[in-house]
């Protein structure tokens, strides 16, 4: 009988240990598991953040060349630093949009010559930035409104058109949509329809509490354009008057009211203040022409 309960005693101290090793055991084994967890949620949370980081380093140097790209006028080293942004941004990350469609923005303005005439090669690298742009993002707006610009720069207006009526169609608020849309009307001479679409952009900024100035500047030139071709010189002179007194040192501006006086209103005394005011801002040819002419006017 004793001999039975030592064994009995015996084979449940064996399975109380049992149990207990193996209580122990998923005891640590939780534990591990756990802890891998932890460390695996530690690790995407680390890639996580990194990611975020990266994304708000590259949206700030994208939005700092933007501005820069804005600001520039001919002068100065903002052209430069914005390609080096672009460029460390494309080269962390090569499909990011916004990126493509400012460095489609520095080739127009760093290859522009004069009117549409560009470098070798300027228009043909932004279309491809473009076209990296839209395999980006392809429900982009703004790549089609810049696009629209691009064909209109290479002389197909009538494709820029198409392009903007389907952009208008999708009801999107880009600001630079009614401008380039009415550049585009102008080489077909339709001067009043290109004054309605500006019209709209008026209206809108209107709206604005504080619209870009560069914007509301483009918009008096295009306005003093489309008035002038319509005849309309009283008009244009104030749109021109008032982009000056929005940027007086503004050189093209000075430089576009100087050939305005010369071959619109023929007062080439005026034309002539004009024309070297733009050239004291910034020795630039069509000054230098425009003020020739003027002199040459005047003389004769």
């Amino acid at each position: 009988m004793n001999r039975k309960l030592i064994t009995l005693s015996v084979l449940i101290v064996v399975g109380v240990g049992i149990g207990a090793y193996r209580y122990v055991q998923w005891v640590e084994e939780t534990r591990l598991a756990k802890s891998h967890e932890d460390a695996a949620r530690a690790v995407q949370l680390a890639f996580k953040q990194q990611r975020d980081a990266d994304a708000l380093s590259q949206e700030k140097l994208v939005s700092d060349a933007k501005a820069w790209l804005d600001e520039w006028d001919g002068q100065g080293d903002l052209l430069a630093k914005a390609q080096a942004n672009l460029d460390r941004v494309l080269k962390s990350n090569f499909w990011n949009a916004r990126a493509h469609v400012e460095m489609a923005r520095f080739y127009i303005k760093s290859g522009h010559i004069n009117y549409r005439n560009f470098k070798p090669g300027s228009l043909q690298n932004a279309t491809s930035e473009l076209q990296y742009a839209r395999q980006a993002d392809p429900n982009s707006t703004d790549v089609e409104v810049l696009w629209a610009h691009v064909l209109y720069l290479r002389g197909s207006s009538r494709e820029a058109v198409k392009v903007l009526e389907k952009v208008e169609a999708k009801g999107a608020a880009n600001p630079w949509l009614y401008q380039n849309w009415a550049q585009a009307l102008m080489d077909f001479g339709q001067w009043s329809t290109a004054e309605s679409k500006l019209r709209k952009a008026q209206a809108l900024y209107a709206a604005q509490t504080n619209p870009p100035p560069k914007i509301i500047r483009a918009l008096h030139e295009n306005l003093a354009s489309v008035l002038s071709y319509q005849g309309k010189l009283d008009e244009a002179d104030k749109e021109y008057l008032a982009l000056l007194a929005l940027d007086p040192e503004f050189a093209w501006g000075h430089g576009n009211y100087a050939d305005f006086l010369l071959f619109r209103r023929a007062e080439p005394d005026a034309a002539i203040v004009e024309a070297e005011r733009a050239l004291e801002l910034m020795n630039y040819g069509m000054a230098r022409l425009t003020l020739a002419a003027a002199h040459y006017a005047k003389w004769a």
